[in-house]
């Protein structure tokens, strides 16, 4: 269940709103803002994209991803510096 990443940022994200509201309804109640819902939907979408981007660049499969990359890139990089004269154009 936890290697999928959506499911695992699914429930992540809703045990961390869900302790944020338990934690605050007690303020709640007090505060008289017309849409008090707001900070737990912005919490939600915030721990939602932060695990699962976290999910998805930590999981195991970093090297799957590597490899495409790789494989789509295939740009050699060299070393070799070109020398310049001074007052002559760059080679780009």
């Amino acid at each position: 269940m936890f290697d999928e990443p959506i499911i695992f940022a699914l429930l992540v994200s809703s045990v961390i709103s869900l302790g944020y509201y338990m934690f605050n309804r007690e303020k709640e109640r007090q505060n008289r803002d017309p849409n008090p819902n707001m900070k737990y939907v912005l919490t939600f979408g915030i721990v939602f994209i932060i695990s699962l981007l976290g999910k998805i660049l930590y999981g195991e499969n970093i090297s799957k991803v590597e490899e495409v990359v790789e494989q789509v890139v295939e740009v050699p990089i060299s070393s070799e510096i070109p020398e310049l004269e001074v007052g002559e154009k760059p080679p780009f």
